[in-house]
């Protein structure tokens, strides 16, 4: 005959406590039928496991230490707690409710800026991943051209029809302190980016970091603290634009119009992602792109860092359908991301050129 221990079915020959667990039939007299054999011996003890012994000793005196009369009543609290906890999770895997917390969530992070954040649904699965749908990012009050007063506002920073992120219990925080996730990919998005005169002072900005209330604010401290580490990046479809709303434009000779950047067709993957102490690091394993003047990059990759005012560049490649650049090494010194619009003056460049072929055509 098989025994069973909390609705486990154990050997018979260990002739170890036995607890018959309540049905629909027998609940409301389980605490009369309830019952325990204590069979093993001293010396049959001996050949169990310590771990199954403390079970089994655990089990008998958690039993017997409770009166018979409230056995069924704690029987009870134990099943309704139990089918509450069953309930809340139940419910945290329908789209409304996920949707619902999601916003307010939003909610929350939107009064620490100034853009406002929505999106159309979340997927939510404990442990495993996320999934936003139609995620936008509103500028409330976008800047103007002050040369072009007729130039349209861009009013939308980002949108993207889906942001996945994928992660586990185990390993969603690192080793340092920072979150680690597994795999993070972008689908379908558009990122405008526009630089603009600041509100604050007569420098120039981004309403990016006029979004995220970053001018103004002192230079954080130097730190080794771990802000986050992503093991694999993917971007697919993406549009990234870029306009000059600042008083300042950057000269145009033909070609590209940084003025009027607009990059289509954006493909990436890359691996270890990696913030800390105010350096981000990476390695880009494949990126392609199409620019509306007609240039079309089909392939960079190499390995970058990025921080505190250098960028150091190695293992890198760039093919277009004219030209193949490579360069082992390259350092771009400079002493914040304000010099780039400065270039030729402020940013000094060490650059190591490999075996190459250019078309200046």
């Amino acid at each position: 005959m098989a025994v069973s221990l909390l609705g486990a079915v154990l050997p018979t020959e260990q002739k170890i406590p036995t607890v018959l667990l309540p049905t629909a039939k027998n609940f409301s007299l389980w605490h009369c039928s309830l019952h325990l054999t204590v069979g093993v011996t001293a010396k049959e003890s001996t050949t169990l496991p310590s771990r199954q012994k403390t079970s089994y000793m655990l089990a008998y005196i958690m039993v017997r230490a409770v009166p018979a009369s409230y056995r069924c009543g704690i029987w009870k609290i134990i099943v309704i707690i139990t089918i509450l906890v069953m309930t809340l999770l139940l419910l945290a895997q329908t789209p409304m409710v996920q949707t619902y917390v999601g916003n307010k969530v939003l909610q929350n992070i939107s009064a620490y800026t100034d853009g406002e954040i929505s999106f159309e649904r979340i997927h939510f699965k404990p442990f495993s991943n996320i999934v936003l749908k139609n995620v936008v990012v509103i500028d409330p009050s976008p800047s103007q051209d002050p040369n072009d007063p007729d130039r349209e506002c861009v009013d939308t920073l980002l949108i993207a029809k889906y942001l996945i992120a994928d992660f586990s219990l185990e390993t969603l925080k690192g080793d340092a302190g920072g979150i680690y996730i597994d795999e993070v990919t972008l689908k379908d998005a558009r990122m405008n980016l526009v630089l603009e005169q600041s509100r604050i002072s007569k420098s120039q900005s981004t309403n990016l970091t006029r979004m995220l209330r970053l001018e103004g604010r002192p230079k954080p401290k130097k730190t080794d603290k771990e802000v986050f580490k992503i093991h694999k990046v993917n971007v697919e479809n993406m549009t990234f634009t870029m306009a000059n709303y600042a008083k300042k434009k950057i000269s145009y000779y033909g070609g590209i119009n940084w003025n009027d950047l607009h990059v289509s067709d954006i493909y990436a993957n890359a691996d270890e992602l990696h913030f800390k102490g105010g350096v981000m690091s990476g390695t880009l394993n494949k990126l392609s792109f199409k620019e509306k003047s007609g240039y079309l990059c089909t392939n960079i990759k190499g390995k970058a860092r990025v921080g505190n005012g250098l960028t150091h560049i190695t293992e890198f490649t760039l093919e277009d359908p004219w030209s193949v650049l490579t360069m082992p090494d390259g350092k771009l010194i400079y002493s914040g991301i304000k010099d780039f619009s400065d270039y030729i003056q402020k940013v000094k460049m060490d650059v190591q050129i490999g075996n190459s072929f250019i078309d200046f055509k």
